[in-house]
């Protein structure tokens, strides 16, 4: 099943949800039966046919896709929870774009808001512009945030990244302008852009490698203040430069993700300073950064 969804500009102007809808939960379905598959919008459902055009895109039960063109609506839960195959978004989307996504993969050309990828176990989503907060966080009241997968924002991203983060990779190719990788217990964030300080506070594992030095918390995305290269992060223990093994391992993956510039950044930079932390709790998280 390969459907294209287009917001219809005459609906409803309070929040829409697509929780439930993803490509395997419309197999089998006919046109007919998706028109009349009900979706929230605000308090109240209606039938999804009063509120998107529907239009068949080909009947692929190995692949399928859905298309959503939002048209400026503030639509949620798009993927949430999807465990295969694929959502591409034209637009911005709402809140928790990939909460709890086990698998698939997911494109957003726009911008992300609150939760994208809360709570991800797996699969990948490309988020073609910025991400508001908690970007691969925990859910509230959570302890574990991401726990499998690839999260890759093009643009910036706000507080709360990678809030209690288990597994998985997060790439932010812009900056981090909030606090970062709070209480993290595993997994990657790389930030190609500026990533603010604090970072990492109360992590006990991971690595977080800022390829582009570090900023005050609070400065706004578009502040050119040049970063420093270096953070103040007292509670982390500095183990001077290092050429370690796993930066070729992050190279090889970065190249198999399609992410060149990555690769091509550390290939440039041969050696990175090393922090250990958090001390506070005797954390054994990692901090990389280019030397010099």
């Amino acid at each position: 099943m390969n459907m294209i969804l287009t917001a219809k500009s005459s609906s409803l102007a309070q929040r829409i949800s697509l929780l439930g809808i993803t490509p395997e939960s419309l197999l089998g379905l006919s046109e007919a039966e998706i028109s009349h598959l009900p979706i929230r919008v605000g308090k109240d459902f209606f039938p999804m046919g009063e509120i998107f055009s529907l239009a068949h895109h080909g009947n692929d039960r190995e692949h399928p896709s859905i298309l959503i063109r939002t048209n400026g609506k503030k639509i949620d839960h798009i993927g949430a929870g999807m465990s295969g195959g694929k959502i591409d978004i034209d637009g911005d989307v709402g809140a928790y774009v990939g909460a709890g996504m086990r698998g698939g993969q997911m494109t957003v050309r726009g911008n992300a808001d609150y939760g994208a990828a809360m709570a991800m176990s797996g699969g990948r989503i490309d988020i073609h512009g910025n991400a508001a907060n908690r970007l691969a966080a925990a859910k509230p009241g959570a302890l574990t945030g991401l726990a499998g997968g690839v999260v890759v924002v093009w643009g910036d991203a706000l507080g709360d990244v990678g809030l209690g983060m288990k597994r998985g990779l997060v790439v932010v190719m812009g900056e981090v302008v909030g606090v970062a990788c709070g209480g993290m217990i595993g997994g990657t964030l790389v930030v190609m852009g500026g990533l603010a300080t604090p970072c990492g506070v109360a992590m006990r594992k991971g690595s977080i490698l800022a390829l582009g030095g570090f900023k005050p918390a609070g400065l706004a995305v578009v502040d050119a203040t040049r970063p420093s290269p270096s953070p103040d992060l007292p509670s982390f223990a500095a183990c001077l430069s290092h050429d370690l093994g796993i930066f070729s391992l992050w190279q090889r993956e970065f190249l198999a993700l399609g992410l060149p510039k990555l690769s091509e950044t550390m290939e440039k930079n041969q050696k990175f300073h090393r922090l250990m932390g958090d001390r506070g709790q005797n954390g054994l998280g990692e901090i990389f950064f280019p030397e010099g």
